[in-house]
């Protein structure tokens, strides 16, 4: 009768204990690459109504 009320509990503690053995394994994220440029530079000014082109 003890092995009736013992077997599921060591059997839910080897099941968290294997559950937390996996989260430890996982690396952390690596951190972002530093750069000095933003990562979405500004488009350069454009004009609205350009210089006619001069003709010959």
């Amino acid at each position: 009768m003890r092995i009736g009320y013992l077997l599921p509990l060591v059997g839910l503690l080897a099941l968290t204990a294997c559950k937390d053995e996996k989260k430890a394994e996982t690396p952390p994220p690596p951190p972002p690459p530093a750069s000095t440029a933003p990562a979405n530079p500004a488009p350069p000014a454009t004009t609205t109504n350009p210089a006619p082109a001069n003709k010959p």
